[in-house]
């Protein structure tokens, strides 16, 4: 099962090859480059078409440390509300266009290091992709 890349894609340069015998689980961790057209590591991902039993998932954490945390000297929060409204509607588009080619997009508002780490424990064979 493919959740996320369609697996006609194809990465240039991919650097090291995974094992075929047993399930894989690709989590790829969107931080910044949320489009999908070019992202490198999507790209890589799905060039994992040899891998009979994958799966791929799009993960993009709101971290409440960057979004909740309080700027004591200007009583302000460290996000504001226009970079807040900003950084949803990105996420809104790349769900939309994962959602377009039958896929899905994992959200979360959690500590990334958390979140990860419960869908590590999920899988006995996993990858994790870090971009």
């Amino acid at each position: 099962m493919v959740v996320g890349i369609p697996t006609n894609s194809l990465a240039k340069g991919a650097s090291f090859q995974l094992e075929k015998k047993e399930m894989h689980r690709i989590i790829l961790w969107l931080r910044n480059d949320l489009r999908l057209h070019d992202n490198p590591v999507l790209n890589w991902a799905a060039s994992q078409a040899k891998l009979a039993y994958k799966e791929v998932l799009p993960v993009y954490c709101f971290d409440p440390r960057f979004y909740d945390r309080q700027v004591q000297k200007y009583q302000t929060k460290k996000c504001g509300l226009i970079r807040t409204r900003f950084n949803i509607e990105t996420v809104e588009a790349l769900r939309n266009t994962l959602e377009s080619i039958d896929s899905a997009l994992f959200v979360a508002h959690a500590q990334p290091e958390d979140f990860l780490l419960k869908l590590l424990a999920e899988s006995p064979m996993h990858t994790t992709v870090v971009y």
